[in-house]
């Protein structure tokens, strides 16, 4: 049936976020860097995500398989929204342990309730393939119950986002500046998106959130390339 169109910012997602993963975790000199850390797997287990929404339309066209395989997705989308989640609370409270360790309690409790309403409102919304002149769509869930649920799940991107790119006055190499630029600009653009889907009724499989998601991917692929280049030129210099 071809590759569903509203699935493309997860086909761009899975090499971009794979790669970030694997050089925050083998290559950064800095490997103590517990942001970098937090980050890197986030990314790693986003990319498992990522891969759950986009290869089972290519092999199959089966609703049950598609919704089973959309809920596992779901399942490690949520797990690495957790992970930037616990980010947002060591940014934020590591010199209050104890409201540190209540805050992410509730951190994993809030994933274990994104979980139980992506099984819920997928098992009453079943993914399925569908052809729209010539072009093959996923259609999945998209109740205002699991967008408002899954718009709290994103908005810890907003605050580790504004973190991130508060920083950059702070760093002097234009490398590190376009780097942290490029995490904090892709964060804060796909959490205003998720959290903006429920306030204005907006469809999570609708076109128009898959080209903004896109356009966030795109411009993190641009700022990280534009960190490459500059990274050469410091190191000529």
């Amino acid at each position: 049936m071809g590759i569903p169109l509203n699935l493309i910012h997860f086909y761009i997602a899975v090499p971009i976020l794979a790669y970030i993963c694997i050089h925050g975790l083998f290559f950064t000199k800095d490997k103590t860097n517990a942001v970098t850390k937090y980050f890197a797997i986030a990314c790693g287990i986003y990319t498992l995500a990522a891969l759950g929404y986009t290869v089972p339309p290519l092999l199959t066209s089966d609703s049950h398989i598609l919704t089973l395989t959309t809920i596992a997705a779901d399942i490690f989308q949520y797990i690495s929204l957790a992970v930037i989640s616990l980010l947002a609370t060591h940014l934020s409270l590591s010199r209050w342990p104890i409201v540190h360790r209540i805050a992410n309690i509730i951190v994993v409790l809030l994933t274990c309730i994104y979980t139980y309403v992506s099984v819920r409102e997928n098992f009453a919304f079943p993914s399925h393939l569908v052809v729209r002149d010539g072009i093959t769509y996923l259609d999945f869930v998209a109740s205002r119950t699991y967008s408002i649920w899954n718009g709290i799940a994103f908005s810890s991107f907003l605050f580790v986002g504004i973190s991130f790119l508060v920083q950059i006055r702070e760093v002097m190499k234009a490398s590190q500046r376009y780097r942290i630029a490029a995490f904090g600009t892709f964060l804060v653009l796909i959490g205003l998106l998720m959290v903006t889907v429920p306030l204005f009724g907006l469809d999570l499989s609708s076109v128009l959130v898959t080209v903004s998601s896109g356009l966030a991917f795109t411009l993190m692929v641009i700022l990280l390339l534009l960190s490459h280049l500059a990274t050469k030129r410091e190191r000529t210099i």
